[in-house]
């Protein structure tokens, strides 16, 4: 297992997307909702997710992308964590990451955030 987060590893199908939204579970954090979805599915890595930032609440594209770009940071760091888990244990799970906290994050404090949601996914799953 490497430290990188390719393209195999984003969640990009509208089926499977439309899937998560109608039959997933949902686990909160302060800033975070993650929405999951454990097996059923063909797909290339572990786990494959989604990040997204309401438009609504942040208008403009380049807020959303810092806020996207942060969080597809912080995955990448605590990756291996999830990845470990379900790699030994067969599974597979589709998630979808929603921040709604204030503008302007930081991937060092989307750690823990990170971190804990991905303990929680694992006790879930």
């Amino acid at each position: 297992m490497e430290n990188s987060f390719g393209k195999s590893y984003k969640l990009c199908s509208k089926i499977q997307i439309s899937r998560l939204f109608s039959n997933g579970k949902q686990i909160k954090s302060t800033d975070l909702n993650l929405i999951f979805l454990k097996d059923g599915f063909n797909i290339e890595e572990s786990f494959q997710v989604m990040i997204s930032a309401s438009k609504k609440k942040y208008k403009k594209a380049v807020q959303r992308n810092l806020i996207k770009r942060a969080c597809r940071e912080a995955i990448r760091e605590n990756k291996l964590i999830l990845e470990s888990y379900l790699i030994g244990n067969g599974k597979k799970v589709l998630f979808i990451v929603n921040y709604k906290g204030p503008i302007c994050p930081k991937h060092e404090e989307l750690n823990p955030q990170i971190k804990s949601l991905f303990e929680k996914l694992i006790k879930n799953v």
